[in-house]
């Protein structure tokens, strides 16, 4: 039968309590590093603007614009031509071409 008259293990806890004191929360943290500058602005300061890249969508669609000017082309030449040039898998080139006619009509 445990002793009645023993502490509970509670005192480690207890003298440990200045670490959680000290530890940074949002009402005592630090704010004199941080700037209001946007993001504009630090472009303006040196930092340059990264040119836009074309996305695989736009490269594809151009694709299929191109070759549907042709007579006689056919979904499978379509969709090589957007595994090779556009970097797309097969499954993505199909539901490339599938979402550009879509979007052609």
């Amino acid at each position: 039968m445990p002793d009645a008259s023993a502490k509970p293990k509670t005192e480690a806890i207890n003298n440990n309590s200045d670490a959680i004191k000290s530890t940074p929360t949002m009402q005592n943290a630090s704010v004199e590093n941080k700037s209001n500058k946007s993001v504009v602005e630090k472009i303006g300061e040196g930092q340059k603007e990264k040119p836009a890249e074309r996305t695989k969508m736009d490269i594809a669609t151009e694709i299929y614009k191109q070759m549907m000017k042709t007579k006689g082309v056919t979904r499978k030449e379509v969709l090589e031509k957007f595994i090779l040039e556009a970097k797309l898998s097969k499954a993505g080139a199909s539901t490339y071409f599938q979402l550009i006619k879509a979007a052609q009509k």
